[in-house]
């Protein structure tokens, strides 16, 4: 039996969805700064310093939306991005 993941809210045979937690925000920030992947979401690279991102971010986490979820994805422990 696989030990719970803090946050979980699915879990398949590889894969967990979790909620956001703040030690996410580094990658989450590296990935939306990344011309790349931006351009899968239809939008522009960000280029918030990290601190105005990570200000916001806690202000996410402390006051989540009803109107928008966003959760993590986890493979095998390794957070590999999120969904909304």
């Amino acid at each position: 039996m696989k030990t719970s993941v803090e946050g979980e809210i699915a879990r398949g045979d590889r894969v967990v969805l979790r909620s956001k937690r703040a030690a996410d925000a580094e990658a989450d920030y590296a990935w939306r700064k990344d011309p790349e992947l931006a351009s899968y979401d239809a939008a522009k690279p960000m280029s918030t310093a990290f601190e105005d991102y990570l200000a916001l971010y806690a202000d996410d986490l402390a006051h989540p939306t009803p109107f928008r979820r966003s959760f993590a994805v986890d493979v095998e422990g390794r957070h590999i991005g999120n969904v909304m």
